[in-house]
């Protein structure tokens, strides 16, 4: 039985997320009635948006009250997946898909509008995230709370979605991620990975963006990049995670050391107009 303390704190919280409901469903709803008029929009995009799932976790720290970002962010990053299942010519219908990391589901959301038949998962380090998307995308759950070489998920996959990883880790733990993401593609299975790549940088360079971190920070990063091809610092109070950048060539020569898969494309910051999309395919 619950103490009194808790039941209040339960209230609370369901109180909460009721408003948050409330209160996004009209946000992205509205959203969603201006984009649809868009003529960046094709028309399966367009019919994407009328079937997609608003709701929105009270606890997704990626939703900031601005449903046209959000929805625009996971229509970009559709609309990156359809162009690489395009040049690699592939099928995705019946397909099993691994988003990771998948936070609350604002790319999954249009992958289960796209492809209903597919068996979606989940990967997440939060496990309330993981089971937000089980419940509401009817997706299995992998929840990540240690090393990802102690991960086994039990499948493999015809597409990986990693947006927005990469950006906040060190080149050597790039390098594990994707030596995962090999591991756990199907045959002629695509894994697509997003990085800070040129345009990040010159956006750093000139002081427009310095994507939370210190002007140490920055400098380290753009020296890195400059000398090496890939920056990484902290965040200020953080160790171990932070902001990244890499150059193109520099990400295919860390995923082209690993055996069995290769290149087949690229698109310069191509998600969210903020992030290079690299596309690479299981031999």
């Amino acid at each position: 039985m619950m103490t009194i303390d808790e039941t209040l704190a339960t209230a609370r919280e369901w109180r909460r997320a009721a408003k948050h409901r409330m209160i996004s469903s009209i946000e992205l709803s509205s959203a969603r009635a201006g984009l649809v008029e868009s003529p960046d929009l094709d028309d399966f995009e367009v019919r994407m948006l009328d079937l997609v799932s608003l709701r929105v976790h009270h606890r997704d720290g990626m939703y900031h009250g601005d449903g046209t970002h959000d929805l625009g962010a996971g229509i970009s990053a559709l609309r990156c997946i359809r162009e690489c299942l395009r040049v690699a010519r592939a099928d995705l219908r019946y397909g099993s898909i691994l988003d990771f990391p998948s936070g609350h589901g604002r790319v999954m959301r249009f992958m289960r509008a796209a492809w209903p038949e597919a068996c979606l998962t989940a990967g997440e380090i939060d496990g309330v995230a993981v089971a937000f998307c089980i419940r509401e995308f009817d997706a299995l759950g992998l929840h990540s709370a240690g090393p990802v070489g102690d991960l086994r998920p039990g499948a493999r996959y015809d597409l990986i979605w990693c947006g927005s990883l990469l950006t906040h880790v060190d080149e050597a733990s790039a390098f594990e991620f994707l030596r995962f993401f090999r591991d756990h593609l199907a045959d002629g299975g695509l894994c697509l990975f997003t990085t800070h790549g040129a345009a990040a940088v010159e956006r750093l360079r000139a002081g427009t963006e310095d994507y939370g971190l210190s002007e140490e920070g920055v400098a380290r990063v753009i020296d890195g990049y400059d000398d090496g091809g890939y920056g990484y610092a902290d965040y200020p109070k953080s160790k171990s995670y932070g902001i990244s950048a890499a150059g193109h060539p520099k990400m295919a020569e860390i995923a082209g050391s690993i055996d069995g898969w290769d290149e087949c494309h690229f698109i310069a910051d191509g998600w969210d107009r903020s992030q290079d999309v690299h596309a690479w395919q299981a031999g």
